[in-house]
């Protein structure tokens, strides 16, 4: 956060915000009246009234003496919907295909997303809040250990165990979306920088994927110099379902 953009509130202001209902941004990029940062999916603001057309929400901006004043914007029913949605599996997808293909951004950089923010953009606009990094979403509503067992195991018990595009499959600094099967493999949706490789006498490489994508839990498998001790479905250690 640019410290220039920080403003003080008062208990008027306070009071005024918290009153009324919400709503969420279901696109991407959504040009938010001249305050600057564009709004993504996830983005929860006060909602001052809709209908079926159009919302008008409300935006914090510094005003005069630094103190934050309100500005109104309004979307399009397209760009925002009013929150929490219904949750279903095909609103969650809806969601998830906006992503795909967008670039990996390490801890948010360039106000890009990382693992966690896109596990935790995508389920925010269903009322279901998730921690910000990938070991606490991990552990988030009922969860299931999964250390121990073979692949087939796992993949047995994710399906058994998981719900689509609503429970999480983790492994150490990294967190997928379960989203079902294809061809009988489990299906994860996942942002993702890259798979562990071996170049020469460099165990330690990586391909490099960089974006969001669904794949299998074993992605690389097909790669010769996949570095394959331990590759990316020996680290899935749980799978858990989040609540409201």
């Amino acid at each position: 956060l640019d410290a220039n953009d920080v403003a003080f509130v008062d208990e008027e202001f306070q009071s005024k915000w918290q009153s009324y209902p919400l709503a969420v941004i279901i696109k991407d990029q959504i040009p938010l009246a001249d305050v600057g940062t564009p709004g993504n999916i996830g983005t929860v603001l006060p909602m001052l009234n809709h209908n079926k057309r159009h919302l008008r929400l409300a935006l914090p901006k510094k005003g005069i003496n630094n103190n934050a004043t309100i500005q109104e914007v309004t979307l399009s029913s397209a760009e925002a919907a009013p929150h929490p949605l219904p949750i279903t599996a095909q609103k969650v997808a809806d969601l998830g295909n906006q992503m795909l293909g967008q670039h990996y951004g390490w801890g948010g950089m360039y106000g890009l997303r990382d693992c966690s923010a896109t596990t935790h953009d995508l389920l925010a606009p269903f009322g279901i809040w998730l921690p910000r990094n990938s070991r606490p979403q991990s552990r988030s509503g009922i969860v299931v250990p999964l250390e121990g067992l073979t692949a087939e195991e796992k993949e047995t018990r994710i399906k058994n165990n998981g719900t689509p595009f609503l429970s999480l499959v983790g492994l150490p600094g990294h967190i997928t979306m379960y989203v079902g099967t294809h061809n009988g493999r489990v299906a994860i949706l996942h942002n993702v920088w890259g798979v562990r490789t071996v170049e020469g006498e460099n165990d330690n490489a990586r391909h490099v994927i960089g974006k969001t994508l669904v794949t299998s839990i074993t992605p690389g498998a097909e790669l010769p110099d996949l570095y394959r001790p331990r590759t990316f479905v020996d680290r899935i250690r749980s799978v858990n379902t989040p609540g409201h």
